[in-house]
C-alpha cells in the first residue's frame, strides 16, 4: 500500500504564455509517518525523437511531511527555446509531473502540451512552393514507376523468345522468387530500424502521438506563442516501491 496518494492536480494560470511559468496546485493525502522528504519533479519533452531535449525544468523537497491532507503550489519556470529543434517548438508535446520518496519515483503525471503560434499577421513559407516541389516528387516518382513497369515487361518478354528451352522459364520463375524474398527482407529491416531508434521511456510513448508539422513562421517571436495544458486528461502512472518505515509507521485510523 502507497504511503502518499495524489487526490488532485490543479494547473493554475492555464493558458498562458509560453515564457510564463508552469504552476501545479497538488493535494496529496499521507496515511503514513514519513521519515524522508518528497521530491517533485516538472519535466519538459522537446522532442519526440531524442530524449536529449528534455528539459527538467525544476526540482523541489517538501517536508517533513505531516499525516493527513496536504495541498501546496509547485512552481517552475518555462523551458529554454534555444535547447529545443525549431521545428518543434510549435505544436503538442509532454509535460511530466512526477514524484519521489528516498530517489524512488513513485507516481508520474503526464499532460499534453499545445503551444500555438498567436499571431494573425504571421507570415509563414510560400506555399506554392512547396507544392511545386511536391508535384516535381510525384513526376519523378512516376517516371521511375514507369521504368519498373519496362522492366517487368522485358522479363515477361524473355521467356516467350526462348520457348524451345524449358530450363529458361524455371530460371525466371526462381530469379523472380528472390527478388520478392529480398524485398520482404529490405522491408523487414527498415521496420526493425524504425522501432529501435523510437524512444522506450513512457514519456517517449506519449510524445510519440504528438508528431506535427506545425509550420514556423518567418519572424518567429517566442513571446507570442501560447501555452495550453490539456489538464483533462492527465495520464498517470504508478510504480511501486518499499517504504522503508511502513513496519515502524502506525496506519491513520478514522
Amino acid at each position: 500500500m502507497a504511503s502518499v496518494n495524489v487526490t488532485n492536480i490543479a494547473v493554475l494560470d492555464n493558458p498562458c504564455a509560453y515564457t510564463d511559468p508552469f504552476k501545479f496546485e497538488i493535494t496529496f493525502e499521507c496515511v503514513r509517518q514519513l521519515s524522508s522528504d518528497l521530491e517533485w519533479k516538472v519535466t519538459y519533452v522537446g522532442s519526440a525523437e531524442s530524449e536529449k531535449a528534455d528539459q527538467i525544468l525544476d526540482s523541489i523537497l517538501v517536508g517533513p511531511v505531516p499525516m493527513g491532507v496536504n495541498r501546496f503550489v509547485f512552481e517552475a519556470p518555462a523551458p529554454d527555446q534555444t535547447k529545443i529543434p525549431k521545428e518543434d517548438l510549435l505544436g503538442v508535446t509532454v509535460v511530466l509531473l512526477s514524484c519521489l520518496y528516498r530517489e524512488k519515483e513513485f507516481i508520474r503525471i503526464g499532460y499534453y502540451v499545445n503551444n500555438e503560434y498567436d499571431d494573425p499577421n504571421a507570415v509563414y513559407e510560400n506555399d506554392k512552393k512547396a507544392v511545386t516541389e511536391g508535384e516535381e516528387m510525384d513526376i519523378e516518382g512516376s517516371e521511375g514507376e514507369e521504368e519498373e513497369e519496362e522492366e517487368e515487361e522485358e522479363e515477361e518478354v524473355e521467356p516467350k523468345d526462348q520457348e524451345g528451352d524449358p530450363s529458361s522459364s524455371s530460371d525466371a520463375s526462381v530469379k523472380k522468387e528472390e527478388n520478392e524474398a529480398e524485398k520482404e527482407k529490405e522491408k523487414e529491416k527498415e521496420n526493425d530500424d524504425s522501432n529501435g531508434n523510437e524512444k522506450t521511456t513512457e514519456e517517449g510513448k506519449m510524445a510519440k502521438k504528438t508528431e506535427n508539422a506545425v509550420p514556423i513562421p518567418k519572424d518567429f517571436d517566442i513571446k507570442k506563442v501560447k501555452r495550453h495544458v490539456l489538464q483533462d486528461k492527465p495520464r498517470v502512472t504508478r510504480f511501486s516501491i518499499d517504504w522503508d518505515d511502513d513496519d515502524e509507521a502506525e496506519p491513520v485510523t478514522n
